[in-house]
């Protein structure tokens, strides 16, 4: 009696059955689809120029769906710059950790090279970097999420400034985190003359870069003062 009393809980559709639980590697995915479909949509349109309802289209999910993981445009505009900028950060965190260390002027060399081939790839991550910035002078929310990353990708050049501080490349009076911004900046320009420019190309440069700064790639060959 009991199993058929199961049996027919079992087939009968008017017993509720268990919802299937969400994964996080679940959610991952989606995050991930959404962030692929916005990010395609906004450098072929630009951020203005996108409608929820292009995301909506690009994404293939339902509003329900999509709203569940990002409640407004300039929400989602936040996670794709974040997203961009933490590309650029997995790229170069391994480089200011080789053993040993690389110089600032190899550094800023390597650097460029995996910017340029992660910016100016198939994903089109250059064409969105004007467009974060702008959008951060006037979104908080943009403002912040960028913050956050330049923070993190400073700390990463610092490391590196250091190290050539302790080998007599740069004065070891200077401030690392100052001296790391300003290479920063240098790394962010080069992007948008490379937008602007096909001429531009890395190795020019960042060979230019270490003409003008005195970092040099040997020991014992002058420092930045």
């Amino acid at each position: 009696m009991r199993s058929c009393v199961a049996r027919v809980k079992k087939e009968c559709s008017f017993y509720p059955r268990p919802m299937p639980r969400v994964t996080e590697e679940h959610r991952e995915r989606r995050r991930r689809q959404i962030l692929d479909a916005a990010r395609r949509c906004f450098a072929r349109q630009g951020f203005h120029q996108t409608s929820m309802s292009d995301l909506l289209a690009e994404s293939g999910l339902s509003a329900g769906a999509f709203y569940g993981y990002y409640r407004s445009k300039s929400e989602l505009v936040a996670a794709v710059a974040d997203d961009a900028v933490g590309g650029v950060l997995g790229l170069i965190t391994p480089l200011a950790h080789r053993d040993p260390p690389l110089p600032v002027r190899d550094f800023v060399r390597e650097a460029l090279r995996a910017t340029d081939a992660y910016a100016f790839g198939p994903d089109g991550v250059a064409r969105l970097a004007p467009q974060v910035w702008s959008e951060a002078v006037r979104d908080p929310v943009v403002a912040a999420a960028l913050e956050t990353r330049y923070r993190q990708v400073i700390d990463v050049v610092a490391e590196v400034v250091r190290h050539d501080q302790v080998a007599g490349r740069i004065d070891e009076q200077a401030d690392a985190a100052e001296v790391a911004a300003v290479l920063l900046s240098t790394i962010m320009g080069y992007l948008l003359q490379r937008l602007l420019f096909a001429s531009v190309d890395a190795d020019p440069y960042a060979a230019a870069l270490a003409a003008i700064t005195g970092a040099r790639g040997g020991p014992g060959t002058g420092a930045v003062r």
